[in-house]
């Protein structure tokens, strides 16, 4: 009778590790995969390095495997990491840009968000609940304020490491798509015309502790040298 229960014990063992094998070389998720190849790159704070994205998504109620063909987005981007004082942490947020394979953006959506270039991987590190800046965004569209950005949560390889939960998220930016306020034209900078729509946000400066209000629609050339744009 001991042989037998050592028999099965050391079967149950083996199958185990069988298995938990198998998931390891296959892993599977619920929720979307990005799978992103620098190609042999290290991404940096700045400038954005040329890297590639695929997207797997294979529909609510099934799984997604590393292993699986793209159904979104396959193509080309331009990462940077994210950040000022997050930049500490082993877990980096990236923005990234989709582009064409000249270089320049590519509107595109993902993962059944709406057309756009510009996007954010936000890396919930310090939110152990990972649920802090969604449930943040869910409220404002429950209160009915007129935009918040869209997301949609993801798992994320780089360079066939995973590197854990992030949320990919629209960037906050001017658009029909995003905040919808009227284009701002270079020479309504003054007087009767001075019209168009303005995006103000609060956030450090140049790494200081102290926060303060800046616009960055169109963006001030004081705060970010060169790139006064009005798109």
């Amino acid at each position: 009778m001991l042989k037998d229960y050592i028999t099965k014990y050391t079967f149950g063992i083996l199958l185990f590790f069988t298995l938990t094998q198998a998931a390891w070389s296959q892993p599977a998720s619920g929720i979307p995969l990005l799978l992103i190849d620098t190609y042999g790159s290290s991404i940096k704070d700045d400038p954005k390095i040329k890297a590639w994205l695929k997207v797997i998504d294979n529909g609510p109620g099934k799984l997604n495997n590393i292993t699986d063909e793209a159904t979104g987005y396959s193509g080309f981007i331009g990462i940077e990491v994210r950040g000022q004082s997050s930049q500490m942490f082993p877990k980096k947020s990236y923005g990234f840009e989709t582009r064409d394979s000249t270089g320049n953006d590519l509107d595109a959506g993902l993962l059944g968000m709406p057309e756009d270039s510009d996007w954010i991987l936000y890396a919930p590190y310090s939110d152990k609940s990972l649920i802090r800046n969604a449930l943040t965004y869910y409220l404002g569209r429950r209160m009915d304020y007129e935009w918040q950005p869209r997301f949609r949560f993801c798992e994320l390889y780089i360079n066939g490491s995973y590197t854990g939960v992030y949320m990919l998220v629209e960037r906050i930016k001017r658009g029909e798509a995003r905040v919808n306020i009227n284009k701002l034209k270079p020479e309504e900078s003054s007087g009767n015309d001075l019209t168009g729509g303005y995006i103000v946000k609060v956030d450090k400066i140049n790494g200081l502790s102290d926060n303060e209000y800046f616009h960055t629609y169109p963006s001030d050339p004081a705060d970010s040298p060169g790139n006064n744009e009005f798109t």
